[in-house]
């Protein structure tokens, strides 16, 4: 699962593609479907790690989704930097599902002071 959170600008997310693809340096085209109002987006993406071989990590800006809330996606390998038609692409190489959480669903983390007790022996 991929989380975003609104209002943080653009956000990197790591996936694992490479295994799965059989092209060399590939561009890879998202179609991301929210599960509520089934809108569809779709973008390319350029892989930016420099591990390819273990993972993929990627950048999106956190507005380019329309809606908070959960969306599948595919991801599709392709030789194309520009084609958002996924009949012209690849083969799919990874799907999933991402969050986009608002500020009000964002958790903030508390901690708690602890007392402990010592026994005696």
């Amino acid at each position: 699962m991929v989380r975003i959170e609104q209002n943080k600008g653009v956000q990197k997310f790591g996936l694992t593609c490479t295994e799965r693809g059989t092209l060399i340096n590939p561009y890879y085209l998202f179609v991301f479907t929210h599960s509520m109002t089934n809108t569809i987006k779709k973008v390319v993406l350029t892989d930016t790690s420099t591990r390819k071989e273990r993972y993929n990590l990627f950048d999106i800006n956190d507005t380019f989704f329309d809606f908070p809330g959960w969306y599948g996606f595919d991801v599709y390998e392709q030789t194309d930097e520009a084609n958002l038609d996924e009949s012209k692409s690849g083969s799919i190489v990874e799907n999933g599902r991402l969050f986009v959480a608002t500020e009000s669903a964002i958790f903030k983390e508390t901690y708690l002071q602890t007392n402990f007790i010592e026994y005696g022996e």
